[in-house]
């Protein structure tokens, strides 16, 4: 599969200590003693000038909490991350590609395993980079066609005909680029449920019910920065969808009826 669109398939505000009681935290006290003269009513004083102070942090806490957003985060409460590495395309064959496969969504954490396992004669290291001109893919490639063995120097021809231009320089693979993978597939299992005919469609034509089940899908998932666009023709026969995961959108087009 080669089409630029692959079918199918980031706090809590804190109310801040001013910089003077953070000060006089790291000081140490600076009471005098309280048998002294004075001492215990500048304790009491100091005391509740405290008890104000946290009166009133909270109640600006209080007044200016954000409202509850009706995106439902992650269960550690954080932001998922919006990048989805959502391809990997494996060349096969040295000194040039013969042959070459893609695979979207990402079939797990290991797409230079995944690669290997399609070369019959595997060489010894590969790498994992990403092109510029497509930032949500995987290029494995063996570590030999690059100059530094880190990505720097991939010829982009020896991809041909997987990427979109020839012209792109790459960059390694970052690391925890796979920290969404879990949230991502839960989201794809959730808006399936609006595709539940062969090839990911739903026949008869319902494109507005595939449009509602992603958005749904996405923002209860933490995808805030994704955008689902409606592209089907008012008289097709079914709905189906792509992914793009370079731009973060989902199309919801019209199909032909699975075979």
């Amino acid at each position: 599969m080669t089409e630029r669109w692959s079918s199918g398939l980031e706090e809590l505000s804190r109310v801040p200590m001013s910089e003077g009681l953070l000060e006089r935290a790291e000081e140490g006290p600076r009471m005098p003693d309280p048998g002294g003269p004075g001492g215990a009513r500048r304790a009491v004083t100091i005391v509740v000038a405290l008890g104000l102070f946290m009166g009133g942090a909270f109640g600006a806490w209080e007044v200016l909490r954000p409202s509850a957003s009706i995106t439902r985060l992650p269960a550690d409460s954080t932001q998922v991350a919006q990048r989805v590495y959502g391809t990997v395309m494996c060349p096969v064959g040295l000194p040039k590609a013969q042959s070459g496969y893609t695979m979207s969504p990402t079939p797990d954490s290991d797409p230079v395993g995944w690669c290997r396992g399609e070369w019959h004669d595997p060489p010894a290291a590969f790498i994992a980079c990403v092109p510029d001109d497509q930032p949500a893919a995987i290029a494995v490639v063996p570590a030999s066609v690059s100059s530094d063995g880190k990505c720097a120097g991939v010829d982009a021809h020896y991809l041909d005909p997987l990427l979109r231009t020839s012209g792109s320089s790459f960059s390694p693979l970052p690391d925890g680029w796979d920290g969404n993978l879990a949230v991502w597939r839960a989201t794809l299992n959730q808006a399936l449920q609006a595709f539940p005919n062969g090839g990911f469609t739903v026949c008869p034509a319902d494109p507005q019910a595939g449009v509602d089940a992603w958005t749904k899908a996405l923002a209860e998932n933490g995808f805030a920065s994704w955008q689902v666009v409606n592209d089907a023709d008012v008289n097709a026969q079914c709905t189906s969808f792509d992914v793009n995961y370079d731009d973060m959108t989902v199309r919801v087009h019209d199909a032909s009826p699975p075979a």
